[in-house]
C-alpha cells in the first residue's frame, strides 16, 4: 500500500513538473535572454538635438530635430517597435509645477532617417541605435512641429503656444517590455534658440 502511494504521488509530482516547468521556465528565460529596450536623452550631446538641411518646396531651409535614442541591450532581437507620444503636460507658474494639457492620444512618432518608413514597426537588433523624432524646428517658421503620424486640429493652438513643456515618449514592441522618457522643451517662437533638456 505504502508503495502504491510512494508510486502515485511520484507520478503526480512528475506530470505537474512535465506541465509546470514550461510555463515557469518560459518567462524567466525570456527575462534572461530576452530583448530589453533603453530609451535615453543625453543633453548637450549633437546626436539628441540635430542639424540639417531640408529640401522646401524650392528652396533649401535649415532645421533642428530633438531625438530621443532607443537601444536593445537584450540578447534578442526587439521586434516590431513603435514610439508613441504618450502625454504632454505645461510648466504652471502658478504653481511651480507641471500640469496637464488637453492631449489625451497616444500618436506614433516617426522613427528618424526612415523616409516613408518613418511611421512603420522596427525590429530593434542588440547595441544598433535607433532615434526617434520628437520636435523639429525650421527657418524661418515660427511654430515647432511634433513628429506624429497625424495632425489633429484640436492640438494646432497646443503646439502653437509658446512656453515650457513636458512630454512622456513611450517605445513598446511585440515581445519586450514598454520603455518610457520625459523630455523638456521651452519655445519662445525662435527656430534656432530653444531649450530641451531630460525630464
Amino acid at each position: 500500500m505504502a508503495d502504491t502511494v510512494s508510486l502515485l504521488i511520484g507520478g503526480a509530482i512528475g506530470f505537474m513538473s512535465a506541465v509546470l516547468a514550461p510555463i515557469a521556465v518560459e518567462p524567466l528565460k525570456h527575462c534572461v535572454f530576452g530583448p530589453k529596450l533603453k530609451v535615453e536623452f543625453i543633453e548637450g550631446d549633437r546626436s539628441f538635438k540635430t542639424d540639417t538641411k531640408e529640401q522646401a518646396v524650392s528652396m533649401v531651409t535649415d532645421a533642428h530635430y530633438v531625438r530621443v535614442k532607443v537601444l536593445n541591450t537584450g540578447r534578442q532581437i526587439a521586434k516590431q517597435c513603435r514610439a508613441y507620444l504618450v502625454n504632454v503636460e505645461r510648466w504652471s507658474e502658478s504653481t511651480s509645477n507641471f500640469e496637464p494639457t488637453i492631449y489625451c492620444d497616444s500618436l506614433q512618432l516617426a522613427w528618424s532617417a526612415r523616409g516613408n518608413e518613418a511611421y512603420h514597426p522596427l525590429d530593434v537588433p542588440r547595441d544598433i541605435n535607433q532615434f526617434i523624432d520628437v520636435v523639429s524646428t525650421r527657418k524661418p517658421e515660427k511654430d515647432y512641429r511634433i513628429e506624429t503620424n497625424s495632425r489633429l486640429f484640436r492640438y494646432e493652438d497646443l503646439f502653437k503656444d509658446h512656453g515650457k513643456f513636458r512630454y512622456t515618449v513611450r517605445v513598446s514592441g511585440d515581445n519586450v517590455k514598454p520603455v518610457s522618457i520625459k523630455i523638456v522643451f521651452e519655445w519662445s517662437g525662435d527656430w534656432h534658440n530653444f531649450v530641451v533638456s531630460a525630464g
